[in-house]
């Protein structure tokens, strides 16, 4: 059975324990009377973890990672390289049409809502599925009907034990071979029966039949049963009655969670689940569980709403719109706001033309039916109030709104009609506010500084590859944008004029420019510039300045139906502006071990992985000795600030500790660099310590910006830091702190790389301390060796055993 009771150890009332399968298939919900009447007559309803917390859980997770593998080969291939080596494409400006993305939006989901509140499989499968999945029914079950829910592991917990899991199942030597042999009744198929007739000792015997890895069951299985079981014990010894649901795998077994509450002292037997009673699950299905409704902001304070929760993003939607969504797990419901930025006023889309673009393709990406559409107007801003009806029946309701450079989706969805009836949907529709535009010209400046220019209106902020700064004058009908890329490659400096003219032709290609009216290279407060002028194919024209500042590219696009005075105007407001920064604070980075002071924290709040990155590496077949190879080390980072683009790349390098410099450098303080640079500074340092300090300029004959180092070398390791900045104004306070600040920790130990190592390769050879020998022989390739060794390099090689790992390979290296 699934479904088994729990007395014994002064226990006063019963309490149950039920295995589960993650799955909305009906096969998963031949529940009876007894399991309902179990929840009923429990205090407490338990999962392997609360429900009812996994928006916030998730949210401290990259859920934006490839698949495991994708994200392992990646993260393995590109550490160490991090150095930027941005370019200029034909994309990097072209203004591509938004209609795709729009369709997108409106059809599509965040898979992540599916997986809290449905997992529904396919479209085909509906109608095999019930509205969500078996355990959050009894989640749902649990709150509706007013009991305490909680988990019987802690979710971070229970997250490490899935990736110590994978990691140890990576490294184990003895993996079974999947076999396609195995006796029909054994197969992952007959899994589904199992589960039908509650046949516990057949789920056990397939599980273990198909499991490959022993390492993974221990961690994955095993571990989390003796987590659930003490978690259940000690839930029962508060007094307390309990329904426990927990994935059917991890019931059964000597090590299952049912001998292990026997040999606790608890009495289980099973309960025979009869015939399905659909009486309970229904009635259970209508409770509405009443819902607390709070304002909730945008990061750019654009837009508020009234949700009954915190609205979380996980990922961009397929459509590659900025989604935020709250699932209300306890009614299967939830609420969501996309955004698509659409740079509608200047692509030449006027505010009509979006609305019947969008009225266009209501029918097509509207699930369902749709049962209701008007026209509605929210702080000045059109759009539309739609209710469909999905072909399974639940209802749905959106309000779209247009912008000038965005539309803006607000949707709400739920089980049946949930959505239809009640107050929910009009609490949540009834509380959007839009940000009212306040008209009147006025100088603009980001509070993180970079430049100050002159718009009609606060400038809606986007950030996609690009920055985007835009505004709209309704009364001239005329658009502004300041687009800014930043590209950063430390390899070689373009000429400006090259450069300024990659960004014409990249803005030139986009499918809504006809041609190029007008062209001339300028100079704006010494920085070079390209003006040109367009027309475009509705007839309008823009006026467009490309201006290039360090790394910092900017494309100022003025464009009306008419040229008026007030493009000039925008444009020639134009300046750049130093950039702002808080205090610079000391901090240590231990990974590249040295200190500085910044106003730019060293590391970005990271995301906790679901995985781990490096299990497939070797795809678990590496020799177990490989991690004696000592090839050195080198690692780095790039410290950047996102709103200033700024970036400061930081490397850090360990010689093997059996290098040696046998190279014999007339000059050691030479600057050896490709004949492309120009050398505008060098200074170099030696300290008593045998520290070496090389601090450079490299710069362009036909470039404004340049490259800016510093290196320091001690003892066979080092460091090289490197930005790029312009010529035409001073480094930033963030620029200056840290070159200036930088300094290697003291605890970093050195060799002497002027010192021959075969000493010390041979005492490690000869060593009868084993670990010394494996050493010794996974760094023959890392040794310089002479004539004067010759007689100890004999020696070792006679001294070489058949017994010897990989005897053949090692003497060939010999």
């Amino acid at each position: 059975s699934l479904l088994w009771e729990i007395r014994g150890k002064g226990l006063q009332k019963p309490s149950y324990l039920f295995g589960t399968m993650h799955v909305s298939s009906k096969m998963a919900f031949n529940l009876s009377d007894s399991f309902y009447l179990g929840i009923k007559n429990a205090q407490v309803v338990a999962l392997e973890t609360n429900p009812g917390t996994w928006q916030e859980d998730f949210s401290r997770y990259d859920m934006e990672r490839e698949n495991l593998r994708g994200a392992a080969r990646y993260g393995a291939a590109t550490k160490g390289f991090s150095m930027p080596q941005d370019y200029l494409s034909i994309n990097s400006l072209k203004l591509t049409s938004y209609e795709k993305m729009m369709e997108a939006a409106l059809y599509s989901n965040p898979s992540i809502i599916n997986n809290f509140l449905y997992r529904s499989n396919s479209e085909t499968s509906s109608d095999f599925e019930e509205d969500t999945y078996l355990d959050l029914h009894i989640f749902q079950a649990g709150r509706k009907l007013g009991k305490k829910v909680c988990g019987v592991e802690d979710f971070d917990g229970s997250m490490k034990l899935v990736r110590e899991a994978y990691t140890d199942a990576a490294k184990e030597k003895a993996k079974k071979q999947k076999s396609y042999d195995l006796d029909e009744g054994l197969s992952y198929r007959n899994m589904e029966e199992a589960y039908r007739t509650g046949n516990l000792d057949l789920l056990d015997t397939i599980n273990k039949a198909n499991s490959q890895s022993a390492a993974f069951d221990e961690k994955f299985l095993f571990k989390r049963n003796e987590i659930q079981a003490f978690s259940i014990d000690s839930i029962l010894k508060k007094g307390q009655s309990l329904f426990v649901g927990v994935g059917a795998a991890h019931l059964p077994g000597e090590r299952g969670v049912i001998e292990m509450l026997r040999r606790m002292g608890y009495t289980l037997r099973p309960i025979k689940m009869r015939d399905r009673d659909s009486q309970h699950k229904d009635a259970i299905e209508k409770i509405r569980v009443p819902v607390q409704f709070a304002k909730q902001t945008s990061s750019d304070g654009f837009y508020s709403v009234h949700v009954p929760g915190k609205l979380f993003r996980f990922a961009r939607g397929y459509s590659g719109a900025n989604m935020e969504q709250y699932a209300d797990m306890i009614n299967g419901s939830y609420y969501m706001v996309s955004r698509i930025f659409t740079n509608a006023a200047i692509v030449g889309h006027n505010e009509a033309q979006v609305e019947r673009k969008i009225d266009s393709v209501l029918y097509e990406n509207i699930p369902g039916k749709i049962l209701s559409k008007k026209a509605i107007v929210k702080n000045g801003y059109k759009g539309f109030d739609i209710s469909n009806r999905t072909r399974r029946g639940d209802h749905q309701r959106y309000n779209i709104f247009i912008t000038p450079f965005e539309i803006i989706i607000f949707k709400m969805s739920g089980n049946g009609e949930y959505v239809r009836l009640g107050t929910e949907a009009n609490q949540f529709f009834n509380s959007i506010q839009l940000k009212k535009l306040k008209p009147g010209w006025k100088k603009i400046k980001p509070s993180y500084g970079g430049f100050e220019v002159e718009l009609p209106h606060d400038p809606f902020t986007f950030k996609k590859s690009n920055w985007f700064y835009a505004a709209y004058d309704a009364t001239h009908k005329t658009a502004y944008e300041i687009i800014r890329t930043d590209v950063h490659n430390y390899q070689f400096l373009e000429e400006d004029s090259f450069d300024l003219n990659l960004m014409e032709e990249s803005l030139g290609s986009s499918e809504f420019v006809q041609r190029q009216l007008e062209q001339k290279p300028a100079t704006v407060d010494g920085y070079p510039a390209l003006d040109v002028k367009y027309k475009f194919k509705d007839s309008s024209m823009a006026f467009v300045r490309f201006l290039i500042n360090g790394p910092r590219y900017y494309t100022l696009i003025a464009k009306a139906d008419a040229e008026n005075k007030s493009m000039q105007q925008f444009v020639n407001s134009f300046h750049v502006k130093p950039f702002v920064y808080g205090e610079a604070k000391k901090e240590v980075d231990t990974a590249l071990y040295f200190t500085v002071r910044t106003s730019v924290p060293l590391s970005k709040p990271e995301k906790l992985s679901i995985y781990p990155e490096t299990i497939y590496d070797n795809n678990g077949s590496a020799d177990d000795d490989d991690s004696l190879i000592d090839n050195g080390t080198y690692v780095d980072k790039v410290i950047a600030n996102d709103s200033t683009g700024e970036r400061i790349y930081v490397n850090f390098y360990k010689n093997s500790a059996y290098y040696y410099n046998r190279s014999k450098e007339k000059n050691p303080d030479s600057l050896d660099v490709d004949d492309d640079w120009v050398i505008r500074k060098k200074q170099i340092d030696s300290l008593d310590d045998k520290t070496k300090i090389f601090e450079y300029e490299l710069g362009s004959k036909k470039s404004s910006r340049y490259l800016k180092a510093k290196a320091i070398e001690k003892n066979g390791f080092g460091y090289q830091l490197q930005t790029e900045l312009d010529t035409l104004s001073k480094p930033s306070s963030f620029i200056t702190s840290f070159f200036e600040s930088f300094a290697p920790v003291d605890t970093v130990r050195g060799i002497d790389t002027e010192k021959k190592k075969t000493a010390l390769f041979f005492s490690q050879f000869f060593s009868q301390d084993s670990m010394l020998h494996k050493t010794a022989l996974k760094n023959i390739h890392n040794v310089w060796m002479d004539s004067s060794d010759y007689g100890m390099l004999c020696e070792s090689i006679e001294a070489l055993s058949w017994k010897e790992k990989k005897y053949i390979d090692v003497k060939k290296e010999f």
